[in-house]
């Protein structure tokens, strides 16, 4: 099933079948596009995430709904869900406007000496292309992408408008890399020399697995020797940045201005929030959380749920935070105490 035309509808029937979604009401009820409940119209699907927003149910003028959790009376068709975010993610690319490009090479694009394009490849306006890279088939390159000499791009990969992928870099399939990306920057590393810091080469590579997207103007650095890797089905939010060495686990999920330094280890399935900061070389375990704004100073077991800086146990963390806001009024009483007992 898919929705590839303008004005094209699907029944709320299918769509439930889709998500394996209890469906109440009318099941032939056509919905033709997904929209906020600001501005739901007829032919609309709202996803209800949150159930206090039940309450201002009647006054959405949406044609279904999609709502989690147990199902309850309603006049209007809905679908019930476990997990909303996770229909949302089956349904909204039936209604999404596909990327279009043409196939083939445009004319300015500038492509080297044995350069290997895949079936379908798309080569858009100013792009360049240097020696002995290989593309796989369905891979679509913007406008002015640059990918540098003997590096590989798998199948079905998007690499969006000024996206820079450097020489000898790696990556698999479904890789998708939003603009102002770059990949492959020489890792920061040099040597000091009495007044002066002499250049280390950078020698390695970046390896980027399968189904791994980074969004815009993230930054992964070379290894100064092997690689840095990104292992498949991880997600990378914008300005972020991965320093010499690294290696990100798999189905990882790393948020904004996040900064990694060199030869950081995260297992797999950890969820790094907002603006986090990562000491060289520390190593984090599988399925651990890291809180928006934590300092990572050290290793973490697997299933750790840390925040703060330095970096600890969040429970512990939060004792400490509602103990320090207490402080002033502590030091209001102790003044008054003193003031007393110096008068008696």
């Amino acid at each position: 099933m898919s929705l590839t035309k303008k004005n094209k509808k699907i029944k709320l029937s299918d769509l439930a079948s889709l998500v394996n979604g209890i469906l109440s009401g009318n099941g032939a009820t056509e919905i033709s596009t997904v929209t906020s409940p600001e501005e739901a119209q007829k032919g609309s699907l709202v996803f209800i995430l949150d159930r206090n927003m039940l309450k201002t149910f009647s006054s959405i003028n949406a044609s279904a709904f999609v709502i989690e959790g147990e199902k309850t009376e309603n006049t209007a068709p809905c679908l019930f869900v476990k997990n909303g975010r996770s229909a949302m993610a089956k349904i909204l690319p039936l209604f999404a406007p596909g990327k279009k490009c043409p196939k083939g090479k445009h004319k300015t694009a500038i492509i080297g000496k044995k350069v290997k394009l895949g079936k379908d490849v798309s080569v858009g306006p100013y792009v360049v292309i240097e020696d002995n890279v290989s593309i796989g088939k369905g891979t679509l390159l913007c406008a002015h992408a640059f990918i540098g000499e003997n590096s590989k791009l798998g199948n079905a990969c998007v690499i969006h408008p000024h996206a820079t992928v450097y020489h000898d870099c790696f990556l698999g399939n479904n890789v998708i890399l939003h603009s102002g990306v770059v990949i492959g920057v020489d890792g920061y590393g040099f040597a000091p020399e009495k007044e002066k810091f002499t250049k280390i080469p950078q020698i390695g590579r970046v390896v980027i697995e399968d189904d791994v997207e980074i969004y815009a103007n993230t930054i992964v650095a070379r290894g100064t020797l092997g690689a840095t890797i990104i292992k498949k089905g991880t997600k990378i939010d914008c300005l972020v940045h991965i320093a010499h060495n690294c290696k990100i686990g798999e189905n990882c999920a790393v948020v904004a201005l996040v900064g990694f330094a060199g030869s950081v280890e995260i297992g797999n399935h950890v969820q790094i929030g907002g603006m986090v900061g990562f000491n060289g070389h520390v190593s984090v375990g599988d399925n651990s959380i890291i809180m928006g704004k934590a300092g990572v100073t050290k290793s973490l077991p697997a299933g750790s749920l840390v925040s703060g800086f330095p970096a600890i146990d969040h429970a512990k963390d939060m004792e400490i935070q509602a103990f320090t806001r207490k402080l002033p009024e502590l030091y209001k009483r102790v003044s008054a105490l003193e003031q007393k007992n110096s008068k008696s």
